[in-house]
């Protein structure tokens, strides 16, 4: 039997201990607790599960998985499904012609992927893709808004469960802007030899939320982008995958308007 990790026996204990009291909302004052007595050493992380691998067997065969309230409380709710997105297949590839320049992969985070993806013209030419497989002239105005972090209020459902948080603190990687029309982007560089399956929603869908209800932007359409990033074989490979949240109001209604896959291929010139 394989062994099971210590984040994960700690989101055993907690799942016990509201099957027993009949709560499934707990603070993170609990999960300090939980974490010293299975020795898990890093408490802030054990109730972020970015993809369904994460979660322990029994919440899979339960069908559960939790969600963030704000000012420390997370909730377990039914509906796998609705929490999480399975990728799906890539529908184009296309080769890119890159010289490396010397700052680019210098680090391993989401802010460095994202530069190299904009600075090289992957975003400008993702986003600028039509349905009938042509591209449309790229704007040359689209600005870009670094990462931040900040906190909001929400009320929101996902599938039938109605969700209300307080002060929730939301991550934004990147956005890009043009003509009224924004895309948020999540990011993530890739460990191993393989492409992630699945993420957690709430990544896209809160930063997509805070836009829309923000006071007195004028926006047009916001969309969101999940951005994964992988070495194959010596070249830098770029998944990216453009979201839309047909009801804006539950998270469970994502649904695909394109993916496509760039292989940076180095120039020797």
């Amino acid at each position: 039997m394989a062994k099971v990790s210590k984040k994960k026996q700690a989101l055993v204990k907690i799942l016990e201990e509201c099957e027993k009291t009949g709560n499934f909302i707990f603070h993170n004052d609990f999960v300090k607790k939980v974490c010293q007595e299975v020795g898990f050493g890093n408490p802030f992380d054990a109730t972020h599960i970015d993809s369904i691998d994460g979660l322990p067997d029994i919440y899979r065969e339960k069908d559960y998985f939790i969600v963030h309230l704000g000012k420390g409380n997370h909730k377990i709710i039914k509906g796998i499904q609705s929490g999480y997105h399975v990728f799906e297949e890539i529908e184009r590839r296309i080769p890119w012609p890159y010289k490396p320049d010397i700052l680019d992969w210098s680090n391993t985070s989401e802010s460095n992927i994202l530069s190299v993806a904009y600075n090289e013209g992957v975003i400008k030419n993702f986003l600028s893709l039509q349905g009938n497989g042509t591209t449309e002239e790229a704007d040359s105005d689209l600005k870009v808004f670094n990462a931040h972090r900040t906190k909001y209020s929400f009320e929101y459902k996902i599938g039938k469960e109605k969700i209300k948080t307080e002060k929730q603190q939301i991550e934004i990687d990147m956005t890009v802007e043009a003509n009224k029309n924004i895309c948020i982007f999540e990011a993530k560089k890739e460990r191993g030899n393989k492409f992630r399956a699945d993420f957690a929603v709430y990544q896209i869908y809160l930063p997509f939320l805070y836009y829309l209800e923000k006071e007195k932007l004028d926006v047009q359409q916001i969309n969101c982008c999940y951005l994964l990033q992988q070495d194959i074989e010596g070249d830098a490979v770029i998944r990216l995958y453009l979201y839309k949240f047909q009801d804006p109001k539950n998270m469970a209604s994502i649904q695909l308007e394109r993916c496509v896959e760039y292989t940076l291929e180095k120039s020797s010139t």
